[in-house]
């Protein structure tokens, strides 16, 4: 059986921008700015709405702006961009477009990390990622050192909110 950390880069490599992102065809997008701030006023779920010309995206139109952006190199990301590279451009950007063969091909906004396809290689990876760290702690760290290091271990708590904080971690301890 090959080695879980090989394993979960695999997946965090293979599991790419175009697997999450809303293709072109299914994005709600305008002709001209009117259309688009109307299409805001109707669907307040929305962030931006893309404009098209000629059936391809060139610009974009956010909520609480009145002037339309024009599509840059700051605003996409290739096709192929990993997930994890995804989650950090979406940690600083709400939305970028999805760019394949010198063509928009698709939208992602930061929301659609929550959707149920993204959710599940999510949770792999973490777990993943949790089982490494704990991997790496156990042989750093036994038992008999748990008291020196967690020093509020031994002291009593008043306070009912860190009692519970300390119940839940001995509930959880990894040893």
């Amino acid at each position: 059986m090959e080695n879980l950390f090989d394993t979960l880069q695999r997946l965090s490599e293979k599991f790419v921008a175009s697997d999450i992102m809303v293709v072109k065809e299914d994005i709600v997008s305008a002709e001209n700015e009117q259309e688009a701030l109307r299409l805001l006023e109707q669907n307040p779920q929305f962030d931006l709405i893309p404009l098209r010309a000629a059936n391809r995206l060139v610009a974009f139109l956010e909520r609480g702006t009145d002037r339309a952006k024009k599509i840059q190199i700051k605003h996409v990301i290739g096709c192929d961009t990993p997930i994890l590279d995804l989650v950090r451009i979406l940690s600083e950007k709400r939305h970028v477009f999805v760019l394949r063969e010198c063509e928009i091909v698709g939208l992602i906004h930061f929301s659609d990390l929550n959707d149920q396809v993204v959710k599940l290689p999510f949770f792999i990876l973490l777990e993943g990622l949790e089982r490494k760290i704990a991997d790496s702690i156990r042989r750093v760290v036994n038992k008999d050192m748990l008291p020196v290091i967690i020093k509020d271990h031994q002291r009593p708590v008043k306070d009912k909110k860190k009692m519970s904080d300390l119940q839940v971690i001995k509930q959880t301890a990894i040893w």
